[in-house]
């Protein structure tokens, strides 16, 4: 039984979303700065993988997906794969 449907909506996985009392954030990935930002974002339906994001983020940023106790706003990271940015004297 169908109980309710949206279609073309934005979506992250159920497990990049965070709730701080019945607010609910993510974290998004500033490349030029290599840190991380907590963002509050508006959350719709959701299923056993995704949830739809109704409001706070435009499409183009990048989401972590990867859960940390450690994870805090401005908080400096390295993406999985990609070598870390080192000063050029």
């Amino acid at each position: 039984v169908v109980s309710d449907r949206a279609d073309q909506v934005m979506t992250v996985p159920v497990n990049s979303v965070y709730y701080d009392g019945s607010l609910a954030y993510v974290y998004t990935y500033d490349k030029q700065d290599g840190v991380i930002h907590k963002v509050q974002i508006e959350v719709g339906l959701s299923d056993a993988d995704s949830i739809a994001v109704l409001s706070g983020l435009n499409g183009t940023e990048e989401v972590l997906i990867t859960w940390s106790s450690e994870l805090y706003e401005g908080a400096a990271v390295r993406i999985k794969g990609q070598e870390s940015q080192q000063p050029v004297d």
